[in-house]
């Protein structure tokens, strides 16, 4: 079977920034668990899945919805656009780096 890789998927979340900054996007992170143990589960059956991209890195421009949709990894803050590294980036980072995928009772941490 020619590998595969799944590319633009995810979720929007509606989490804003909390008093220190932060973004706690904990729905987010739940759908990126739910899909990876999906596509591990292919992998197990069979299916020859080499890659994963999330969509999207950084929260941009919907046509229909503005900014209103966010579906980035990391929050484009207004008006400046500074970056914030949301906890979904910092969770899908580690699975990255650790090429494991955490129960998701430790992920939404």
């Amino acid at each position: 079977m020619a590998p595969s890789c799944i590319r633009e998927n995810g979720t929007s979340a509606d989490a804003e920034p909390d008093p220190d900054g932060r973004v706690n996007d904990v729905e987010r992170i739940e759908y990126l668990h739910a899909f990876l143990t999906e596509a591990l589960d292919a992998c197990e059956a069979g299916l020859n899945v080499r890659g994963y991209y999330a969509w999207s890195l950084i929260d941009n421009y919907e046509w229909g919805a503005g900014y209103s949709m966010r579906y980035g990894l990391v929050r484009a803050m207004s008006p400046t656009f500074d970056r914030v590294l949301k906890a979904s980036g910092a969770w899908y980072r580690g699975v990255d780096r650790t090429r494991t995928l955490p129960l998701l009772e430790e992920a939404a941490r």
